[in-house]
């Protein structure tokens, strides 16, 4: 976002002129996902920034306990992998909206899905 306000581009601005989603330069702005290289090489066209994009988290993180449900052991690894829903939901094969509710503890995963997520979390919690 200093980068964009320093060459005096507002983000419609800089939409137009790269081609990218209005949606999703505020979704790399705040982070909470990384631009393809692609995309990345087009935002570097306008905006001094480096050869590859980084996660910044901008947001405070904030130390979370020991897990002690699936949705916390899922939010945990995913933020240990710097991952945005959008970017981990895919690697179990789910949707965003799904891997959102089992990180909330509002939705208890199936059972079609324990293979996928013992995969990302590198073990099994179901035994």
């Amino acid at each position: 976002m200093v980068r964009r306000k320093q060459a005096v581009f507002t983000l419609k601005q800089l939409a137009a002129k790269t081609g990218i989603r209005l949606h999703w330069i505020r979704r790399f702005e705040f982070d909470r996902c990384l631009p393809p290289q692609p995309e990345w090489d087009l935002l570097r066209n306008f905006l001094k920034l480096p050869p590859e994009p980084i996660l910044t988290f901008t947001q405070p993180e904030k130390p979370i306990d020991r897990p002690k449900t699936i949705g916390e052991h899922l939010r945990r690894r995913r933020l240990e992998l710097k991952l945005c829903l959008a970017e981990a939901a895919p690697r179990m094969g789910v949707s965003v909206p799904t891997l959102g509710l089992w990180e909330l503890g509002k939705v208890f995963p199936k059972h079609c899905y324990h293979a996928q997520i013992a995969a990302f979390l590198g073990r099994d919690l179901f035994s």
